[in-house]
């Protein structure tokens, strides 16, 4: 989400990835889940960044590919 382009525009991806996330906690806590199930889903997305980052999502075979609801329980 953080674009190099311009410092402006960096800024405004900053704030956008904020917005983003207050509004997922936010749905999240409303439809149920609690912070330990939202701080499991955090940890899962930092650790596929990190895997991206280090060139390991280059290569699918190597991603994990968990369901979703490890850890989290489904509400519906």
């Amino acid at each position: 989400m953080m674009s190099k382009t311009s410092e402006g525009s960096t800024i405004r991806d900053g704030r956008a990835a904020r917005i983003l996330a207050n509004s997922l906690f936010r749905d999240m806590r409303q439809n149920g889940y609690e912070c330990s199930q939202i701080l499991a889903l955090a940890t899962e997305l930092i650790d596929l960044v990190t895997k991206d980052m280090s060139g390991v999502c280059d290569r699918p075979e190597l991603v994990p590919q968990a369901p979703v609801s490890q850890g989290l329980r489904s509400v519906g």
